[in-house]
């Protein structure tokens, strides 16, 4: 079986400041050193903290719940509103978080934000009136 060294990197993880490199070659070619990259669905990085990944699903996940709002506007059934919620951004958020648990508070508020704005929606689709 042949490696595609164009697929190929190396990540080395460490909390050194000054962390001992080596140059890795396959098939005669060196392969790239980076310091962040995804696989499976999950960025890593050489801290192995996961911010990147945490800030990317966020992100994501906003425009997607902005994206449900936007064309759901006249829906008046709330559990046609969650299942939309559960199945196009919880399930995203909820992707391997065995992997990249967040485990600093700064990642957890970022995505408890995209389940308040929801719930702050889903009151004022029940009640009429936008809660603070």
């Amino acid at each position: 079986m042949s490696l595609n060294v164009n697929k190929c990197t190396v990540l080395s993880y460490t909390k050194s400041k000054n962390p001992i490199t080596y140059n890795y070659v396959l098939n005669n070619a060196p392969v790239p050193r980076r310091t962040l990259i995804k696989d499976l669905g999950i960025t890593f990085d050489i801290k192995l903290n996961f911010n990147n990944h945490v800030s990317n699903l966020v992100i994501f996940a906003l425009k997607m719940l902005g994206f449900v709002i936007r064309t759901c506007k006249e829906f008046t059934n709330l559990s046609v509103l969650k299942t939309l919620y559960f199945t196009f951004i919880r399930s995203k958020l909820e992707f391997c978080t065995l992997i990249w648990f967040p485990i600093y508070n700064k990642q957890k508020l970022a995505l408890e934000l995209v389940e308040r704005k929801f719930l702050k929606y889903l009151n004022y689709k029940s009640t009429g009136v936008w809660p603070p």
